[in-house]
């Protein structure tokens, strides 16, 4: 009789020590029944949860206008400029970045210090390429693609959809195109924003366009386009299942390590399909992909020493940096601090020459280098705000190390360090 009171004593003390564990887990880790109690109090999650390998197609029919937010409130709004430095940490060079409200781009010393500015009178720039001769490339989102002088004049404008990113491979520009026509295989009837990389030379004149779409017709990967025909958009517009943000072509140089980094072949990023594609650079055709259930809306795919791939993971709750092996699908390294690092919209990564990784936070407007072990050793915040305590949002910040940039010289007394 004794025994079998030990027994359910015990079993009642494991049986409140569990319902205590998973009473913390859901408030705190937001698990299971979280977002019900939520809903049965008449609150809602701060955020919805979207599983990373689904498309919702009804968030889809809006998606032709994606209202990015011009920016987010901050309690510090007395931040402005560089806000940390650590010298002996910190990797060396010169920042570019544009701010979301001013049109332009400064080239910032480590310290904040402008040293060169590009201005336009007419469009916010969502990607800025600066050339050898001082000048820069352009996009305005869905206006045009430019090439500017080192002093702002405007040498050529190619009007259209062009929006996110560009890349230069020798003497051609690689830009992203939005093109709205009807795709069959997505919907009969309304059409679809659908993406193409279109090549432009130095001098404005466009020489070759290729369809993203196509890049994953005909291939294993083509399960991955989504059907939408069965969905009533009659109310829609357009639709937007691709958004690409990003594009790079490999030259070559990390090839030793991989055959998927041949010279020629193309990293392109899309959003709507939480997808990381490398794509042949002779036949246009995806040969490998990597993302649905894994990210959630990423920016920013590039390439990095050792092989690898570097991606800004947006995230519904919270964001993170991953570096992955291509040939293993393994993450090999990750910047994940939390709920504190979160950006819904743009965001971008860096790799730096000492291993440092660069991270725009997009939406909170704020710019940090981290070192391998996620400690923070460089913090910029824009200086962008207004009267309501609005930062506003950076599309991108870019790092150039001493001598990427053999137009601009550094002032005496003042090497950028």
């Amino acid at each position: 009789m004794n025994r079998r009171l030990l027994y359910s004593f015990f079993l009642v003390l494991l049986l409140c020590g569990a319902s205590f564990s998973w009473g913390f887990a859901t408030h705190w880790r937001e698990i299971f029944p979280h977002s019900l109690l939520l809903w049965a109090s008449g609150k809602t999650p701060p955020f919805e949860m979207v599983p990373a390998s689904a498309i919702d197609p009804d968030d889809l029919a809006g998606l032709s206008a994606l209202g990015y937010f011009e920016g987010t409130y901050d309690p510090n709004a007395d931040l402005q400029g560089v806000v940390l430095h650590d010298t002996a940490a910190a990797s060396p060079g010169l920042n570019l970045y544009y701010s979301w409200k001013k049109p332009g781009a400064q080239l910032l010393t480590m310290e904040g210090k402008v040293v060169h500015s590009w201005s336009a009178d007419d469009a916010i720039w969502a990607h800025v390429e600066p050339l050898d001769d001082g000048g820069v490339l352009a996009v305005a989102k869905f206006e045009y693609l430019r090439r500017l002088s080192r002093d702002s004049e405007v040498l050529w404008t190619l009007p259209g959809g062009f929006h996110h990113a560009l890349w230069l491979e020798g003497e051609r520009i690689w830009a992203i195109v939005r093109v709205d026509r009807i795709e069959a295989d997505i919907h009969d009837d309304v059409p679809v924003l659908s993406e193409e990389l279109v090549a432009v030379s130095l001098d404005g004149e466009e020489l070759e366009r290729h369809s993203i779409l196509d890049m994953l017709r005909g291939t294993p990967h083509a399960h991955l386009i989504p059907s939408l025909r069965h969905r009533d958009f009659s109310s829609a517009k357009v639709i937007d299942p691709l958004h690409a943000n990003h594009v790079e072509v490999f030259d070559g140089s990390q090839a030793h390590h991989s055959a998927l980094f041949t010279k020629g072949n193309f990293l392109v990023g899309l959003r709507h399909l939480n997808l990381v594609m490398i794509v042949d650079g002779r036949t246009f055709k995806a040969i490998w992909v990597w993302g649905p259930s894994t990210l959630t809306r990423p920016h920013h795919p590039s390439s990095v020493e050792g092989g690898r791939i570097l991606v800004f993971n947006n995230g519904s709750q919270e964001s993170e940096i991953l570096e992955l092996d291509p040939e293993t699908r393994h993450v090999l390294w990750s910047y994940a601090p939390g709920e504190s690092f979160f950006t819904e919209f743009m965001g971008s990564a860096q790799r730096l020459p000492n291993g440092n990784t660069l991270i725009t936070e997009s939406g909170k407007g704020y710019v940090f280098e981290v070192d391998r072990e996620g400690r923070t050793v460089w913090r910029f915040a824009n200086p962008d705000v207004d009267d309501e305590g609005v930062r506003a949002a950076i599309w991108r910040m870019s790092r150039y190390a001493h001598g990427e940039l053999p137009f601009e010289t550094f002032a005496e007394g003042d090497d950028g360090s």
